[in-house]
């Protein structure tokens, strides 16, 4: 009886402390770490009194470099004082570093020690400007044992000392964080282009302009204004431009550098072009580099960095006829009255006239229907030309052909034979171009 009573009694307290430890579990909560929660906050003492979102300016003097960061009231930011081809996003994190001076420390009373601090040969001078209000301080020497740069208000006799990372943003070389695209070109913005070798123009074109004069195009995006006068091939000329849409800097070599010429001695290739918008770019391709690249310069700004040489390839092997429409003489065919094609004693006449609003196509003085005008004057309009002759020409030509206009105004383009395979046109404008014999084997048809 005695153990049955013990049994129970233990089996009860074994329940119990079940039970009590299935609460424990469910309803236990770690205790709050009140260390953390009662951390300290770290106080910070501001340097500057000028807000932050009100600086327009910010000027950097240390050593021998000076250089301005503005920013205007659209958030553009420009860098003046240096020749560095740095992205917005760069110029935007340097002005914000420097826009804002705190200290974790309270100010330190100078008491006309300022040699103390390195602060009568300060190692840096930053300005601060907003539109109204200028604020100047200097850096002075670190702090014995490297926890910070004393740091200054001029005409203050309080020093600050400034972290690491906030003196690091004043020190920053802005050099090492150069932008390597030097040169972006959107083709279709060309308005003018020159192409110069030793200060020598190799050729100039342009956007076509109403009233301009061309015999081989008709209303073309650009017009080579020398060595000829020309209408440009869209397709061949952007191709040429596309060698620009985006110039990479391999290296930078110097910066700022006074007599750039050394570099540019063999090889002196100028690219200037202007777009729609009036930005203007020189991009000047020099010498070869140890390493194989071509030396150059963007602007004349003195910073010399090298380019790929397929860059100074493409630049050198620039034919100004390949960029030209090739055709002899082209007129719309809806300002054409009459073409005339003379060998000699023989003729062939193709008129076109407009009767009471109809429309009247002749061949040799015959009716015919619109299909058959628009074939025969093709071959005279689709004569294309090798390249440009310089020669001269002698006796009479074997073929003329006479474009006669609505307006009056008359082209007559000559034909001289060179040799066996050769033709040379003389244009109306005085020009001379090659032309391949067999490209006329359709026109001395139509006089058989």
């Amino acid at each position: 009886m005695k153990h049955l009573k013990r049994n129970l009694i233990l089996g009860c307290l074994a329940l119990a402390l079940l039970i009590g430890g299935y609460l424990f579990a469910v309803n236990w909560q770690p205790a709050p770490n009140t260390a953390e929660d009662s951390a300290p906050e770290i106080k910070t003492y501001p340097i500057s009194t000028l807000a932050a979102a009100e600086i327009k300016e910010i000027q950097v003097i240390r050593n021998e470099i000076s250089y301005t960061i503005t920013k205007d009231n659209a958030g553009t930011y420009r860098l003046d004082g240096l020749s560095l081809n740095l992205s917005p996003s760069v110029l935007a994190a340097q002005f914000s570093a420097l826009s804002t001076f705190t200290s974790t420390q309270p100010p330190i009373t100078i008491g006309g020690r300022e040699a103390d601090f390195g602060l009568s040969s300060p190692t840096a001078v930053v300005k601060l400007k907003t539109d109204t209000k200028e604020e100047t301080f200097r850096l002075g020497t670190e702090v014995p044992g490297g926890e910070g740069t004393y740091f200054a208000p001029e005409n203050s006799d309080s020093v600050y000392i400034l972290s690491s990372s906030q003196t690091d943003g004043i020190l920053r070389d802005l050099s090492a964080q150069k932008n390597t695209t030097i040169l972006t070109l959107d083709p279709a913005s060309v308005s003018a282009f020159t192409l110069k070798d030793h200060n020598q123009i190799l050729f100039d074109a342009r956007d076509y302009q109403e009233g301009d004069k061309l015999l081989n195009a008709v209303s073309p995006t650009w017009v080579m204004t020398s060595p000829y006068f020309e209408g440009l091939s869209t397709d061949r000329f952007t191709e040429f431009l596309e060698n620009f849409k985006e110039v990479t800097a391999l290296s930078f070599v110097e910066d700022n550098v006074q007599d750039i010429a050394p570099f540019f001695k063999t090889n002196d290739l100028t690219v200037s072009y202007t777009t729609q918008d009036g930005e203007t770019h020189t991009l000047r391709l020099g010498d070869t580099a140890q390493d194989g690249n071509i030396y150059a310069c963007l602007d004349q700004n003195g910073n010399i960095f090298t380019v790929s040489p397929s860059l100074l390839s493409a630049v050198k092997e620039a034919d100004p006829v390949y960029f030209i429409d090739k055709l002899v003489a082209l007129f719309m065919l809806d300002d054409i009255a009459s073409v005339e094609i003379k060998n000699g004693e023989k003729q062939y006449r193709m008129e076109l006239t407009n009767e009471d609003g109809t429309e009247t196509y002749r061949l040799n003085g015959v009716s015919t229907d619109q299909t058959a005008f628009q074939q025969a004057y093709k071959k005279t309009a689709g004569i294309l030309f090798q390249k440009m002759y310089d020669g001269d020409v002698t006796g009479q030509p074997s073929l003329q052909i006479i474009y006669t206009l609505k307006n009056g105004q008359s082209d007559t383009t000559s034909y001289y034979p060179l040799d066996e395979r050769n033709y040379v046109a003389v244009r109306s404008n005085g020009t001379k171009v090659l032309v391949l014999k067999n490209y006329l084997d359709d026109i001395f048809l139509l006089l058989r």
